[in-house]
């Protein structure tokens, strides 16, 4: 499995086509497997470049909390490991995190941002929520509450066979990273800092949206200069699952206007 090395974490990768290289970061708890479904469509067009952050996937895992800092600066260097001196950045949930925080680390090296699913801040209801499910965990099995957390991402008219993938992938995560994973998402917040992203970006967001709700993509779309705004319809999370032909479509729409 291609792998770079950073201070002895591995940082897994899968480039599939060819061409200007679209940098695909998933969200949290999941991996770059999340993406199959838009690189099947993309990598036609474009090299596409999905990552499994640290801590999740083939990536090593996590001994401690990290940060979307650190995962900004896993991100940057396996990027020059590539010889990648510009790419768009294409991130979901917590992967658009992640995006914007490089797009502000790094901007010689972002030609555009595409962030779906996105929020500039992870909010103070993540420690509440934290606590509710620990004590939840006190009644139910650990199992059962991941489950039904992912079951209230998707929209009611998702395909039961997508939701039932996306339950044995999750399940792949222990209880310990999950806690890890989670706390490293926690006290993120650039919402003062959304007016120095330059760079072109797409927001895509599902109009259901129950983790990052559409007045958040609002929010980037009203704070980030030379953005635009695509609501789709019938979809909740998990629009990366449910529309990938639609987020392909408005990708490469977008692709072409920045000339990339």
């Amino acid at each position: 499995m291609p792998f770079v090395e950073k201070d002895g974490v591995k940082l897994f990768y899968r480039v599939d086509g060819d061409g200007k290289p679209v940098v695909l970061i998933h969200g949290a708890w999941s991996t770059h497997r999340w993406w199959d479904p838009v690189t099947r469509l993309l990598s036609k067009k474009y090299m596409t470049v999905a990552v499994d952050v640290r801590g999740h996937g083939d990536s090593t895992k996590l001994e401690k909390p990290s940060s979307i800092k650190e995962f900004t600066e896993d991100l940057h260097y396996l990027l020059g490991e590539l010889g990648f001196d510009e790419v768009v950045l294409m991130g979901h949930s917590m992967g658009g995190m992640i995006s914007m925080q490089y797009a502000l680390d790094h901007p010689d090296h972002v030609k555009g941002l595409i962030l779906v699913s996105a929020t500039p801040r992870s909010g103070g209801h993540l420690k509440y929520y934290l606590l509710y499910f620990l004590a939840k965990l006190k009644l139910v099995s650990y199992e059962k509450m991941l489950v039904k957390t992912l079951r209230e991402m998707f929209h009611p008219s998702t395909p039961k066979e997508t939701v039932e993938w996306a339950i044995k992938e999750m399940l792949r995560t222990s209880l310990e990273d999950f806690m890890k994973i989670t706390k490293s998402i926690k006290g993120f917040d650039i919402t003062h800092r959304l007016g120095e992203i330059k760079q072109p970006t797409l927001i895509i967001v599902g109009e259901k949206d129950s983790v990052t709700p559409l007045d958040r993509s609002r929010l980037l779309h009203a704070k980030i200069p030379n953005s635009r705004l695509v609501v789709i319809e019938e979809c909740d999370h998990t629009v990366i699952l449910d529309k990938p032909e639609r987020i392909a479509e408005e990708t490469v729409k977008f692709l072409e206007e920045i000339n990339y």
